[in-house]
């Protein structure tokens, strides 16, 4: 309660956290990366480091909040009680929010869930005389673009409450809650907010430390995975203290409090992009606290404080880059603690670590919804076979964690994953619980893959259809028996372009060797660029062929053999044939001139057949074998 403290102007620090460890960027990210509090002061986390900003138009005594779109440009900002737009000028009907600047959370923005151009700005006011929880709503299509606000300080919570306002995703990753508590109560106070609109009956909880008084002072923070809530009591009574809670993301209800630390002046908390550490600090203080919330017991994470060295501290918050940053009241500069997720003096704490100037932070920093990248997907990442592997697809699962593990905090809300191909044909590997699986898909076409992500709460589909392309299916013609050189033509079919392994590019080949040998046809479609092989056998038989006559005045042989009904029949001299079958009956004969005649008896069944040879000096007879 404001009205109850009295303290120095406003000197409050806060670390400022930043989630994005080293995965694609989200657009709550990007909604997050604009940062305007203290005095006229602002930071751009679009850029690596973040650039400085000095056209802010606020002073903020503590909190404030400020909303980008996806893209990161700026739509507007706020520090409880007044709303400047991106032009940095007081937004239409901007003004007279229900809180004020002198808050440590006095405000926090949401998008309107199922909208494009809507927002809530929920506000605290901690006052005896004023109803303390309120939201406005801002029509970003109003103005010119510039937005405007259509419903002003509309009342949720009549009575007085405490200065600590947040909000964090419901375990269905879909809807929010937003957590406030009672003034002089034990009281959490959870509201669901769905598409549906916001539930103005809260879930209550009655549990740890009465809020009264200075104690109302400090801040409220939610771990990644939503399983924790952090809170500072500035004073209650005497010494300060940080107190942790399990925060259940299903039904809002939070239990189990653990005492941290007791002194004075209790104002700042953060836990680490992980949800391992917790970072603390006192208002106006010289000290910044990390716990292990995975030490193990209750008296083992609080026997766990580590202490650095720090100056004027306020308030603590995470940040879109994996950094906390810490408010440094009435100073030109932040204090950053690097690397959040490690202990101790491995988590790299630098008291001037981000240059602010010409302007001055104060001891707030802009108050952000707990939607942490890890658990955020929006789509899996696909890549598609090409070349011999055009049916085999690659697929990424969106950085989530998965992490199980017996630390509450750092542990992955997720309980499995499990793909589904679209792909029946290929039965048991149709699904996959591989993060990051490749399946060779049993027919081309359009397949719906989806992934999905279980909660507690049921799971997140992630659905996409995936265009599978075909690979060529290789035929070969030709004459796959011969005699030994003889020479015989293939030619492929079923591809746009092909590719012999003698090196031949052309859809048709000749071939001849002296023994059988394998060759190998490579078909690409040049629209998707599959390929396919196919290995064939040239057999090559010793040809049963006729025998010259001794003078080998007619010479003559018969090739090949065994043959198909098409053969050959080589002289040196005029001939006569004859075929018969085996009961001697001629079925075939014709008169032949010198050199090669190539002969049809394909219309013959298949079987033994002789073929007797008339010429001038004599005759031979031989058998010959047609096949099918």
């Amino acid at each position: 309660m404001r009205n109850f403290k009295k303290k120095k102007p406003a000197f409050k620090i806060i670390v400022f956290l930043f989630l994005l460890c080293n995965y694609n960027f989200l657009n709550a990210q990007n909604e997050n990366s604009k940062w305007y509090f203290g005095i006229k002061a602002g930071l751009d986390f679009m850029t690596n480091p973040p650039t400085i900003l000095t056209n802010s138009a606020m002073h903020s005594g503590d909190g404030s909040s400020s909303i980008a779109d996806a893209s990161g440009n700026l739509l507007f900002y706020t520090n409880g009680d007044t709303i400047w737009n991106r032009l940095h000028q007081v937004m239409a009907n901007g003004t007279g929010l229900l809180s004020y600047q002198n808050t440590s959370q006095p405000t926090i923005i949401l998008k309107k869930l199922g909208s494009s151009n809507l927002y809530y700005i929920f506000n605290m006011a901690p006052n005896l005389y004023t109803p303390s929880f309120a939201y406005s709503l801002v029509d970003m299509n109003l103005a010119s673009g510039n937005g405007s606000v259509t419903i002003k300080n509309n009342i949720i919570y009549p009575n007085v409450s405490s200065e600590k306002l947040m909000l964090v995703k419901h375990c269905n990753r879909k809807d929010y809650w937003a957590i406030i508590h009672e003034y002089n109560s034990a009281n959490f106070r959870a509201y669901l907010l769905s598409a549906a609109g916001l539930n103005t009956v809260a879930v209550v909880s009655s549990v740890g430390s009465v809020h009264t008084g200075v104690n109302t002072i400090g801040c409220m923070k939610i771990s990644p995975n939503g399983s924790k809530l952090a809170i500072s009591l500035y004073n209650y009574p005497g010494p300060g203290k940080f107190e942790l809670y399990d925060f259940n993301t299903s039904n809002g209800v939070v239990s189990n409090p653990l005492i941290l630390a007791n002194f004075f002046g209790a104002d700042g908390c953060e836990f680490s992009p992980d949800g391992s550490k917790l970072y603390a600090t006192p208002l106006l203080g010289n000290s910044l606290y990390q716990y292990d919330l995975c030490a193990g017991s209750n008296s083992a994470v609080a026997n766990s404080q580590m202490s650095f060295s720090a100056s004027f501290t306020g308030q603590l918050q995470l940040a879109t880059n994996g950094k906390i940053y810490l408010a440094r009241a009435n100073q030109t500069s932040l204090g950053v603690i690097n690397n959040p997720n490690a202990a101790g003096a491995l988590c790299n704490y630098i008291d001037n670590g981000q240059s602010i100037a010409p302007k001055k932070s104060w001891p707030g920093l802009p108050n952000f919804i707990n939607d942490p990248l890890q658990f955020s997907p929006t789509a899996y990442t696909f890549t598609l076979g090409a070349g011999y592997f055009c049916q085999s697809v690659s697929f990424q699962a969106p950085f989530v964690n998965t992490v199980v593990s017996t630390c509450a905090a750092s542990s992955s809300p997720l309980s499995g994953l499990l793909w589904n191909f679209d792909d029946p044909a290929s039965a048991a590997s149709n699904t996959s619980t591989a993060l990051n699986p490749t399946h060779v898909f049993s027919s081309p076409g359009l397949h719906n893959v989806k992934l999905l992500l279980f909660t507690a709460c049921g799971a997140d589909t992630l659905s996409q259809n995936i265009l599978v392309q075909a690979s060529p299916s290789i035929s070969v013609s030709g004459n796959f028996t011969v005699c030994p050189y003889q020479s015989t033509i293939f030619t492929a079919s079923g591809a746009t372009s092909y590719t012999w392994s003698n090196g031949v590019i052309s859809p048709s080949i000749s071939l001849s060797s002296a023994s059988s040998i394998q060759f190998i046809v490579t078909g690409m479609n040049s629209i998707s660029g599959c390929k396919s092989s196919k290995t064939l056998t040239l057999n090559v038989n010793p040809c049963l062929s006729l025998s010259s006559v001794a003078d080998e005045t007619n010479s003559f042989h018969l090739f090949p053999n065994p043959n198909t009904g098409i053969f050959s029949v080589e002289t040196e001299d005029i001939i006569h044939i004859e075929v018969l079958d085996i009961l001697n009956r001629i079925l075939f004969e014709k008169d032949l001139s010198k050199g090669k005649t190539d002969l049809d008896l394909t219309p013959l069944p298949a079987g033994t057949y002789l073929i007797k040879c008339i010429g001038l000096h004599g005759s031979r007879s031989g058998r010959f074998i047609k096949i099918n």
